[in-house]
């Protein structure tokens, strides 16, 4: 009777650890970076009293994870000559676009990348992306002139 029983429970173990595992979606292994597509590289923001509450936008081709996902973007900034040693958030969305207040962009270049004001400077732009600050995956360096 013992023996019925203990090969019972066997059996019983056996059937209910042989499930499979699933697994939920895989990210790719290559993952497309983001594109930054307005403005584009050369392009010129003049910043004017007139124009402070305005805003610029910054549009991109959005990075292409393999799976759909929320995806969160961020874009920086720097002065051309710095390669990013130090970038300065200008700000973060969870889709293709991000307006920026002219006034706060000015704010920014101003106190924290220390450029000069009323005269064309040149920065470069970037854009990362990730999937819960994980999979990071950083977009091609645009150059425009803001003034």
């Amino acid at each position: 009777m013992k023996k019925h029983l203990y090969t019972l429970m066997f059996l019983g173990l056996t059937l209910f650890s042989c499930q499979k595992d699933e697994v939920g979606p895989m990210i790719a292994e290559k993952i497309v970076a983001p594109e930054i597509t307005t403005p584009s590289s050369g392009a010129t923001v003049e910043v004017t009293e007139l124009n402070l509450t305005d805003t610029v936008k910054v549009k991109w081709k959005k990075a292409d994870y393999g799976v759909t996902t929320s995806v969160n973007y961020f874009l920086q900034a720097d002065s051309a000559t710095k390669q990013f040693a130090h970038p300065v958030s200008i700000g973060s969305s969870n889709s293709d676009e991000l307006a920026v207040v002219m006034s706060e962009l000015n704010k920014k270049l101003l106190d924290q990348l220390h450029l000069p004001a009323n005269k064309s400077s040149v920065i470069e732009l970037r854009l990362g992306a990730s999937i819960n600050n994980l999979d990071t995956v950083i977009s091609q360096v645009i150059k425009i002139t803001v003034t």
